[in-house]
């Protein structure tokens, strides 16, 4: 079977980048043909460092000019899309695959209790729908989706393991501190940032210790455009400068690993830019805790990822921290505001208490113990999210979609069928 995704560039950084090139080799090893219409490749096509093939894209950095065309020329038995809903011009990809007559596989990124408007329209023009965690397969169903399948998201045992967290530390120069970290983009109206910097003062204003012992790092993106904002000047404003870092990077070799932020090498870090594997090992190796502020995760691979190091959770309580956290007794989960909010496409978020986020800072820091446990569970029962274990839900979905789908395809007619 021909397989195209439509996804972020394989060889990248981004979560959909990390699935991409996961899925992509593991349906490739069972026998099928699968290249990705890349949003970052341009000039010449380009494969990752597993195999996956990554075709440029035309003058729309979105694929709204490019993907009825590749399907076309590409003779695709079917569609995969990992893209966000909100992507302008959305429906050239829906109109390629009803005018070239295959069916569309959309990952949808689920993170609140509502399908907002957008949303809502995306899945209703799909043939079927695959959901990253359990429970944004259950607001699908609950929204009448009867064509939701549910996959999880998955990490290499290989690339991802517990090390020596003091070495990392005196190597990076943060020997005897406490490090909660976050990995999140730095955008206001999803991730909430601000609302994590908030409840880091109050607890490092609740004890003298913990300004003197801990660190909060952040692998953030400081000028990002996307609904960013200032965060290094909001860091300044609450006189967090001594305790709050935004981790650069630096080229190394042939690649790039992260550093401090007064390392006079390093430049700011930047979503396109990618800390292979083995160096966000060592990341989550050297963090105490990975702290988690999102207004909503549709599953969340930093939190996996980690957790298979043997870093502890403080994770907000809603969407995916069942799945992730509670079930698993990985962490803490932080308390959020009885009544839901909206933003401007009227999705549906809840904000968290920055005190309860705290109270769980407080914990994880002075509770060893309990932090320990934490760590020990974190490593436990990872099976089903080993890339090897997941392969098989993606090829059987796959193969059911195209055997049940009622059209046959004509690509020799062209897009207008004369």
């Amino acid at each position: 079977m021909k397989i195209l995704f439509a996804s972020n560039a394989s060889y990248g950084g981004y979560g959909y980048s990390i699935v991409a090139k996961n899925v992509m080799k593991g349906l490739r090893n069972l026998g099928h043909e699968v290249s990705n219409l890349s949003m970052q490749t341009i000039g010449d096509s380009i494969k990752d460092e597993e195999g996956n093939m990554n075709f440029p894209h035309r003058y729309d950095a979105f694929l709204s000019d490019s993907i009825t065309d590749m399907i076309q020329s590409y003779s695709a038995d079917i569609l995969v899309s990992l893209l966000d809903a909100w992507i302008p011009n959305y429906n050239s990809l829906v109109n390629g695959c009803i005018a070239l007559k295959i069916p569309w596989l959309f990952h949808v990124t689920v993170h609140s209790n509502n399908l907002f408007p957008l949303l809502n329209d995306r899945c209703s023009q799909a043939t079927s729908l695959v959901a990253p965690s359990r429970y944004g397969y259950t607001v699908l169903l609950n929204h009448g989706y009867r064509n939701a399948n549910y996959i999880p998201h998955g990490f290499n045992p290989s690339l991802y393991y517990p090390m020596d967290k003091k070495d990392i530390k005196e190597e990076k120069g943060y020997k005897d501190k406490f490090l909660f970290l976050s990995v999140q983009r730095n955008r206001w109206d999803q991730k909430n940032l601000h609302g994590m910097l908030i409840a880091y003062r109050d607890f490092l204003l609740s004890t003298r210790e913990a300004a003197e012992k801990t660190k909060l790092l952040l692998l953030t993106d400081v000028h990002e455009p996307d609904n960013g904002m200032n965060i290094v000047n909001l860091r300044n404003i609450m006189g967090l400068n001594n305790n709050v870092e935004f981790l650069k990077v630096k080229l190394k070799d042939d690649t790039m690993e992260f550093t401090g932020e007064n390392d006079g090498e390093a430049i700011n870090y930047n979503n396109n830019f990618r800390l292979r594997e083995k160096e966000m090992c060592r990341l989550y190796n050297m963090a105490d805790c990975l702290v988690t502020s999102s207004f909503g995760e549709s599953f969340n691979l930093p939190c996996l990822e980690s957790q298979a190091c043997g870093v502890p959770q403080i994770f907000v309580n809603h969407t995916t921290s069942t799945e992730l956290v509670k079930d698993r007794k990985s962490g803490l989960l932080v308390d959020i505001m009885p009544e839901p909010q909206y933003n401007q496409n009227l999705r549906e978020f809840y904000i968290m208490s920055r005190f309860s986020m705290a109270s769980c800072m407080k914990k994880m820091f002075f509770d060893s113990e309990f932090r320990e446990q934490c760590s020990r569970n974190a490593k436990l029962n990872l099976d089903q999210y080993k890339w090897e274990n997941i392969i098989p839900l993606w090829n059987k979905l796959i193969q059911g979609v195209y055997e049940n789908y009622y059209f046959t395809p004509n690509f020799s007619a062209g897009i207008l069928g004369v």
